[in-house]
């Protein structure tokens, strides 16, 4: 992601019995907020899809409503809902690939239910792909969502979402069985929030109760640049932040569907959840939530008809932000535009940006918990790159681990 796409690492350094942990990026800077100065306001969103391959609509949905707020223009409904239906597959196909290339290896499941799930996840990967391929031409950098709508009609009649809820079930409740890991960890989380589950929200909600207008966003974060790393940090009130599936479940599971609510029942989850880990159990529910959803989407907008996809609208001065939840926790965009529509300035913070100094209390913490427990070494490397895996960050595979050692 920002400044991080590639390859990260974690240093862990003992003294005295003190842990201490460092999660740094070790790529060149990405100067994206730069890369959009002086750029039309329409270019903006395809620029923006280049900080990362896997959540680029993300990015393009974040940019887009940041500058139509800039612009006071407001979509109709079935532009939201198809919005919404592309932004619910975007996390579900990132949450399938996540739980079960990353997150599964270390939970040890039997090679006939690895088979199977293997299934499952590419299933859920078609359909999800294929919503992209209808509405947005492809998944990767879409080039069908613009300022005010979409450039065509979409086209959903072979869209299939007929079996896919029973294939994220099996792949939610293989997670939900074996993932038990955890540790004392008080987790302070940062999402947006609306009526609904749906990852959309003007307002941000902290663990604290507070609501916080978007706007006071990038006010309140505060953000910090290391010396050893060329990722941003940032806190929140002086304190790490987890932003991600974990906040969400926590503080909106009562909005979950009936299907993921069922389940959250049947396996006794009763949030808040305070360990990392459980970030892979909430990411499950989401999973379940998001394909049940965004199937009864797809049959709402394929049952009506509109030939309208796209608000005219004109160049015009002003500031405006965008929040949305990306699949790995809160994303923020906000833009400058000047008289004629080109870009004076902006601000981007990502989510592994805002997780990255949870990560490094949560890896510390964790490291202690595993040495007084008197774990060994190895075992100690490997529960640690485990644990920066269940946070999700942008590349998780790439994460390498050097452990200092004891002075």
């Amino acid at each position: 992601m920002l400044r991080i796409e590639g390859h990260a690492k974690l240093s862990v350094a003992v003294k005295g019995g003190r842990v201490t942990v460092r999660f740094s990026s070790v790529e060149g800077e990405r100067l994206f907020e730069d890369l959009v100065k002086g750029k039309k306001y329409w270019e903006v969103p395809s620029l923006v899809s280049r900080i990362c391959g896997i959540c680029s609509y993300s990015h393009v949905l974040a940019s887009i409503r940041a500058i139509e707020d800039c612009l006071g223009l407001e979509v109709p409904e079935h532009v939201g809902r198809l919005r919404e239906l592309l932004h619910l597959s975007s996390i579900a196909l990132n949450h399938a690939v996540h739980l079960f290339f990353l997150v599964l290896p270390d939970l040890k499941p039997s090679k006939t239910s690895e088979k199977r799930l293997l299934r499952s996840t590419a299933s859920i990967v078609e359909a999800c792909n294929s919503v992209f391929q209808g509405a947005c031409a492809r998944f990767t950098h879409p080039v069908g969502a613009t300022v005010g709508g979409f450039r065509r009609p979409p086209k959903l009649k072979e869209v299939r979402f007929d079996r896919v809820l029973e294939q994220a079930r099996q792949l939610a409740e293989a997670i939900l069985t074996l993932e038990s890991r955890t540790f004392p960890f008080e987790t302070y989380g940062a999402c947006c929030i609306d009526e609904d589950y749906s990852f959309l929200g003007d307002r941000i909600a902290l663990s604290d109760g507070r609501l916080l207008s978007k706007s006071s966003l990038e006010r309140l974060l505060r953000e910090e640049k290391r010396s050893y790393s060329r990722a941003r940090f940032y806190t929140l009130d002086g304190k790490p932040v987890a932003a991600g599936a974990i906040a969400r479940l926590n503080l909106g599971h009562e909005k979950l569907g009936d299907t993921a609510k069922e389940l959250m029942k049947s396996y006794s989850i009763k949030p808040p959840l305070s360990s990392p880990f459980a970030n892979n159990v909430a990411q499950a529910l989401e999973l379940v939530h998001c394909v049940e959803r965004a199937g009864w989407l797809l049959e709402e907008l394929r049952s009506s008809r509109h030939d309208r996809w796209r608000v005219e609208h004109a160049p015009k001065k002003g500031r405006g932000c965008g929040t949305i939840e990306a699949p790995r926790g809160l994303l923020y965009h906000r833009y400058d535009l000047g008289e004629n529509g080109v870009v004076r300035s902006s601000k981007i913070v990502t989510p592994t940006a805002i997780n990255s100094a949870c990560i490094e209390k949560a890896c510390a913490s964790y490291a202690s918990f595993l040495m007084k427990s008197g774990a060994p070494k190895a075992k100690v490397v490997e529960q640690l790159e485990a644990l920066v895996r269940s946070f999700d960050p942008c590349i998780p595979c790439a994460v390498h681990l050097e452990v200092v050692g004891e002075k």
